[in-house]
């Protein structure tokens, strides 16, 4: 099977938007504290644990997603992956 190969001024871009009715001050804490990263992150069905988060200009975010809700078990489970045994 040939796969096309985009070029890197034919990337495609992606924009993740999401509505909150909050402070600026609770929003900075969803997004800069790891408490606030795994209360939200990630799809229904999944739980979100940060290991690193180091926020400084080239710092790293740290995490792991773990299907926890049965239906995303089951789906993981049928795709193949092994770490969800």
């Amino acid at each position: 099977m040939m796969r096309a190969m985009m070029s890197s001024s034919e990337r495609r871009q992606v924009t993740l938007e999401r509505s909150f009715e909050s402070s600026i001050e609770e929003v900075w804490d969803l997004w800069t504290t790891k408490e606030g990263i795994e209360s939200w992150w990630g799809p229904d069905g999944f739980a979100t644990k940060v290991q690193k988060l180091d926020l400084r200009p080239g710092g790293e975010l740290l995490y792991t997603m773990t299907a926890v809700g049965a239906d995303q078990i089951a789906f993981m489970n049928n795709a193949g992956c092994r770490s969800c045994r």
